[in-house]
């Protein structure tokens, strides 16, 4: 049952990164519709010196290959790591975490998306 989850969730968080990825130069400050006050909460956190190799090394499984990236898990630590090109220094891989409310959502947009490697 947990499996079933945690793949279920990691697929509803493809969509999250796929849409987000999609849309963020038009949302770059905020949500549509978002006051500018609005805060936003994520259950992800960017882990920007680290890669899918870099995690298989550290005896982790990969759990699901979509489109654009994988799912690496081992035992309670689950990562999504993108499997495209990057520009030197932007993310390949996030950490799911607890669900954190209260952020600026351009802050939680920033951390949904690594840059376009042609911009």
């Amino acid at each position: 049952m947990m499996m079933k989850t945690a793949v279920f969730g990691a697929a509803a968080l493809v969509l999250v990164f796929s849409a987000a990825g999609q849309a963020a130069d038009q949302q770059a400050t905020a949500l549509p519709g978002a006051k500018a006050d609005a805060t936003c909460a994520s259950q992800h956190v960017a882990e920007p010196n680290l890669s899918a190799t870099d995690l298989l090394s550290k005896d982790f499984d990969i759990k699901a290959a979509v489109p654009g990236g994988l799912w690496l898990q081992k035992k309670q630590d689950v990562f999504y790591c993108n499997s495209g090109v990057v520009k030197d220094g932007d993310t390949m891989c996030w950490k799911l975490r607890k669900p954190a409310a209260g952020q600026a959502c351009s802050e939680a947009i920033d951390q949904a998306t690594s840059k376009d490697p042609r911009s």
